[in-house]
């Protein structure tokens, strides 16, 4: 008879861990659900070319692709500062609604690097003199 009371709690117990486990799970599973649905993340895109026309709403540049020549025009959140017609200019940018919204603009300047266009440096190899 003690056997059976025994082994009636130990089934109890296992029962009531086992529904305990089911209900934890189901709280995981949602936690998680809501973190995945909360951190999207917004592709930002960038484009270079000459700017064409500015405003204090919007933006447009001419810029070219493999030899084809695309204008893009773009919506600015704040006016741009420092930047005029024919300058070259880079735009951070992503898609909002289907229209393209400016996130950040820099003004490209022109560098060189001279070791690519220069002269050659050549190194005169002297041959040491013949002793007698």
């Amino acid at each position: 008879m003690r056997k059976v009371i025994v082994c009636l709690i130990a089934l109890a117990c296992l029962l009531s861990f086992w529904g305990y486990a089911a209900d934890t799970m189901n709280t995981q599973d949602t936690s998680r659900q809501t973190m995945k649905s909360v951190s999207v993340k917004v592709a930002k895109m960038n484009a270079r070319g000459k700017v064409l026309e500015v405003s204090d709403k919007a933006i447009k540049i001419e810029r070219k692709i493999k030899g084809n020549v695309e204008t893009m025009e773009f919506f600015l959140e704040t006016p741009v500062q420092d930047i005029s017609v024919n300058d070259s200019v880079k735009i951070v940018y992503h898609v909002k609604e289907g229209v393209f919204v400016v996130a950040r603009i820099a003004k490209l300047t022109a560098t060189k690097h001279p070791g690519k266009n220069g002269k050659k440096q050549t190194t005169e190899i002297r041959q040491a003199p013949a002793v007698k």
